[in-house]
């Protein structure tokens, strides 16, 4: 906060009035004389002006370096909420993938007792109808393991 009010102290004096050359020559009211002690006072004083120019330099140089970094945190920031928007999603994506995944081998493990069962029928009394029947169930389980692999690997993705 000091720093601020530095600066705008600072930038409350033009560069005009920094720049402007004093010549106290053409003064009548400033005595002509010249001492050791005015002009050592005179060169201070422009050293002074120097410092205080470098140093108005060098704050503004450091504000625009100031604000670009504010601009880079926001932009940066903005990124991260979309970022962490998009994870949410994914996340609720791969849930919704496990639940499914978990039903398909529910029902898979189901239809693989009917076969067991429907092979022991079929091979004990060989009808017509059991086959027909066991073709079928070997149809619904070669879907639900095509499907099951397909859940499994939208889950690993």
């Amino acid at each position: 906060m000091a720093k601020r009010r530095l600066i705008k102290k600072i930038n409350e004096v033009s560069d005009e009035e920094l720049t402007q050359e004093f010549d106290f020559s053409n003064d009548p009211d400033i005595e002509t004389t010249s001492t050791v002690s005015s002009s050592a006072r005179i060169a201070q004083q422009e050293q002074e002006i120097n410092y205080l120019r470098e140093q108005l330099e060098s704050f503004r140089a450091r504000e625009i370096e100031f604000e670009k970094n504010e601009e880079e945190n926001f932009r940066l920031s903005q990124q991260n909420r979309q970022l962490a928007f998009k994870l949410e999603s994914h996340q609720d994506e791969i849930e919704e993938l496990k639940e499914q995944n978990e039903e398909l081998t529910t029902l898979l493990t189901k239809r693989d007792a009917e076969l067991v069962d429907l092979q022991a029928t079929t091979t004990s009394t060989e009808s017509t109808v059991a086959l027909e029947e066991l073709n079928r169930v070997k149809a619904q389980l070669e879907a639900l393991s095509k499907e099951n692999s397909i859940a499994k690997e939208q889950i690993s993705v």
